[in-house]
């Protein structure tokens, strides 16, 4: 890794430290609107929270970032991109801009779940690896022109349904 790698790194790692001590420090962001969307996933759904929290336990911390995914093709990826620094494995997922409401939770929570695919198997140090992870856990469906490689799990597409559920039935329940 070269010296201009390592300090965009540590700019982007510094950046997105948390200055709310109840965000995971293992979930970030460097937009505060990403941020009130990780605490509303988290308060509005079990599964959610339990992704944070599962992937706090973890040595890889996700940034979560708002961008433009396959050639615009999807509304939120995990990109097989990784940093690796000591012990420490840097992960980043993108959402859409335009994605909102409970259907960008479950966006989220569904690439949360990728991330927590990754972090379960501490073999993981490149790109290469993450598309070996996918290929052997995953399936590839058809991929948009321009995407060569996508794959997708069963657990991310429960994950994803799950916090759609939930978020739905927390925005629906009857108020106190």
């Amino acid at each position: 890794m070269g010296q201009s790698t390592v300090a965009v790194l540590l700019t982007v790692v510094a950046a997105g430290v948390p200055s709310n001590p109840a965000t995971p420090s293992h979930v970030r962001s460097t937009d505060s609107r990403i941020l009130e969307r990780l605490r509303e996933g988290a308060a509005r759904s079990t599964t959610f929270k339990t992704l944070v929290d599962q992937l706090e336990n973890t040595g890889t911390i996700v940034y979560v970032e708002y961008g433009l995914c396959g050639f615009g093709h999807y509304k939120a990826c995990l990109p097989h991109a990784i940093a690796v620094v000591g012990d420490t494995r840097f992960l980043r997922i993108i959402v859409e801009v335009g994605a909102g409401g409970a259907q960008q939770l479950a966006l989220i929570g569904h690439e949360l779940q990728h991330a927590l695919e990754i972090a379960r198997a501490p073999n993981i140090r490149s790109p290469d690896d993450i598309t070996a992870l996918f290929r052997r856990i995953g399936r590839s469906p058809h991929c948009p022109r321009g995407t060569p490689d996508c794959y997708e799990t069963t657990a991310a597409l429960a994950a994803g349904n799950a916090v759609l559920r939930e978020v739905l039935a927390a925005l629906n329940a009857p108020r106190r």
